[in-house]
């Protein structure tokens, strides 16, 4: 039935004629922001859809990611956009999982035995760097893809002057870059990547890690 009051959005009936002008405001936003986010699903959906048959990718196969810190920050960011597309398993020290404990890696370690990616974004002293050789041990020879997610700090010579806790940061994050550097001259497989956060800008952080791993899903799942 046609919208007599005009205030539906849709052009049809849909119960808001007896609103209040305030009611209808708020009504009218929430729909607006439920038919973006519905809007931004389908468009992600036609983007996964269009790329996997213009390149000939074979779409019943689904990657499945691992990665760290997916409760708060630019990880929860990250770990909510790919739930939509891919497989995710997430370990945060608020679900239990401690990158400083051996026993938190090694079950870690162990959720990537079947996985196709791991993002290494949990930066705690040098465990990162830690986990990040037992996944590649793991992964030694086999067509897999590793991400660390790194600062551009460790080759800022300004960072840190005289802040011994900057310094120290610091010096983890070059260490991780390092041993990046040993791995991918020694080992060919598996792939390795690096990514250096934006400054509290995760579109630009999702846009270049979503570059880095469909060109990865263009390589295992061409036909």
């Amino acid at each position: 039935m046609a919208c007599a009051c005009k205030r539906s959005p849709t052009g049809r009936c849909i119960g808001w004629h007896n609103l209040s002008e305030e009611e209808y405001q708020i009504k009218l936003a929430e729909w607006h922001k439920n038919k973006t986010k519905e809007e931004k699903e389908k468009s992600q959906l036609k983007e996964v859809l269009d790329y996997a048959m213009n390149d000939d990718i074979d779409i019943l196969s689904k990657l499945k990611i691992v990665m760290t810190g997916h409760t708060k920050g630019l990880g929860q960011f990250l770990y909510n956009e790919w739930q939509t597309i891919y497989d995710v398993a997430g370990f945060s020290r608020s679900t239990g999982y401690d990158i400083r404990s051996p026993a938190s890696r090694k079950e870690i370690v162990g959720e990537c035995a079947d996985a196709d990616v791991f993002v290494n974004l949990v930066h705690n002293y040098y465990h990162q760097s830690d986990l990040f050789l037992e996944v590649h041990k793991l992964w030694q020879g086999q067509s897999k893809l590793i991400i660390n997610v790194g600062s551009k700090a460790a080759n800022d010579p300004e960072f840190g002057k005289e802040n011994y806790q900057l310094l120290e940061y610091k010096t983890q994050k070059k260490n991780l870059l390092v041993l990046q550097d040993n791995l991918t001259k020694s080992f060919e497989l598996p792939q390795v990547r690096l990514h250096e956060i934006e400054e509290i800008n995760f579109q630009a952080d999702l846009h270049t890690l979503n570059t880095i791993i469909k060109t990865y899903e263009r390589q295992i799942f061409k036909k």
